[in-house]
């Protein structure tokens, strides 16, 4: 009975320890997006449909903003990940003497918005075709035509469009737009449609949720027009209504392959980068959490510490294990500077963001909060909870909880990676570490209902 109302005070005195919040850390927070894609084209950077159309209901709008993108685009063209030539196209068998379309624009000075047409055979150019566009419309649409260059003297298999917001060869001077509608090819004074998706009439719409203040891998790929993303908002919540849910998704175009679920703090996919205000030296970031790992996933939660702009801390949490039940966790954070941080990031993805592996991973994270102690277990609790003797220690180190009942135990080195676990029956071991390298851990223990955290040397 003792041990019980202990472990309920320690609970308890959670809740009134020191700590800071996380932007929208509870995961409360979320937002639908809808999102209208035109059928059979590709986009990137600020490309979307505008009801602004010149002919019909849509039109195909392109912008400049800076800072961010360099440009904007769209294209016929296959999309991959990783590659700079541009393949693929439409079937096309005929031979027109032009190319054009409509369009409203607003650039600014310096920028040129650029179309350009590719005639293929066999995978070969046999002739092209380039429009370039400066200025400002004044709201009026203007019609273009250009010729096609090397008068084509057997028919392609294949044409390949390209428009662009700004060249890409350069970054664009200013913010701008460019709306383009209504393309055709011409033969004479013939005008053709056989162009596909010609008008951008055919859409196909889908949904996926926005969590705020945060940028997520969601926001990355909608330009490939996936069918299923890889970051949901979850009603398995630790507290509240909702957590963050990721996964590694493959239910989306094959051009992507196999995309993690990742979070950052941020606006945009920039990592090393501070994010949100702190005005603390922040020892722990404090969570709970469900893996479901498969194919050696591991799952990781990234914090990094800033003071005018420079990364003075970090701690990274790793998790290899599945775990079905909210289980919490403590970050440890590793200053290098003696400095009192003024800003911080966090990154939390359910597999390597750059060798995702298991179709069948999944992350559960919740209730994130800056703390000076580790999670559920302050430092004056520490000192009841936990004796480790001798320490520092040189070889041979005994740990014991006062509640006698397992626990798991880790050791963390100064940059927050575990280089050792296990299991404490019945909250008593001695164990052998004399093959650690000397220096500063951080011991963590935890079963479930708790984690605590604590220090120790090695000779």
């Amino acid at each position: 009975m003792k041990s019980k109302l202990i472990l309920y005070l320690i609970i308890l005195s959670t809740a009134s320890g020191v700590v800071a919040q996380v932007p929208n850390g509870g995961f409360e927070t979320w937002t639908t997006d809808t999102l209208i894609f035109p059928q059979k084209w590709s986009t990137f950077g600020d490309a979307e449909l505008t009801a602004s159309a010149i002919k019909g209901l849509f039109a195909m709008k392109l912008e400049n903003k800076v800072p961010g993108n360099g440009f904007a685009m769209f294209t016929n063209a296959n999309l991959k990940m990783g590659e700079q030539q541009l393949n693929g196209g439409w079937p096309y068998s005929e031979k027109p003497d032009s190319f054009g379309f409509y369009a409203k624009y607003n650039l600014a000075p310096g920028d040129t918005a650029l179309a350009v047409l590719f005639f293929k055979r066999l995978g070969l150019t046999l002739a092209s075709s380039t429009i370039q566009i400066g200025g400002n419309s004044n709201g009026n649409t203007n019609r273009f035509v250009a010729p096609i260059k090397a008068r084509l003297t057997v028919n392609p298999d294949t044409v390949l469009l390209i428009v662009f917001s700004h060249h890409p060869d350069s970054n664009a001077k200013g913010n701008g737009y460019i709306i383009v509608d209504d393309l055709f090819l011409k033969d004479g004074s013939t005008p053709s449609s056989n162009l596909v998706n010609y008008n951008f009439e055919l859409v196909t719409q889908t949904n996926y949720d926005k969590l705020d203040k945060w940028f997520t891998v969601n926001d990355f790929i909608i330009a490939f027009k996936p069918t299923k993303f890889p970051v949901y908002k979850s009603t398995d919540a630790y507290k509240g209504t909702y957590s963050c849910y990721l996964k590694n998704e493959t239910a989306i175009p094959s051009e992507l392959s196999l995309v993690p679920g990742v979070i950052l703090t941020n606006n945009r996919p920039e990592e090393d980068v501070p994010s949100f205000p702190v005005t603390d030296t922040w020892r722990f970031l404090n969570g709970y959490y469900k893996f479901n790992a498969d194919a050696g996933d591991s799952a990781f939660v990234t914090v990094e510490m800033y003071k005018a702009g420079k990364k003075i801390g970090s701690g990274t949490f790793y998790e290899n294990n599945s775990k079905t039940a909210w289980t919490s966790f403590s970050n440890f954070i590793v200053y290098s500077d003696p400095q009192i941080p003024d800003s911080a990031t966090i990154m939390i993805g359910c597999s390597n963001p750059d060798n995702p592996k298991g179709t069948n991973t999944e992350l559960w994270i919740d209730e994130l909060v800056f703390s000076k102690n580790g999670a559920g277990v302050t430092d004056q609790q520490n000192a009841q909870m936990i004796r480790t003797s001798p320490n520092p220690f040189s070889e041979v180190l005994q740990i014991e909880i006062n509640e006698k009942s397992n626990h798991q135990i880790e050791l963390l080195d100064i940059s927050g990676k575990m280089v050792w676990s296990a299991n404490l029956i019945f909250g008593k071991g001695t164990f052998d570490l004399s093959h650690l390298e000397s220096g500063v851990y951080m011991l963590r223990y935890s079963n479930q209902f708790y984690t605590g955290i604590c220090k120790i040397i090695k000779q």
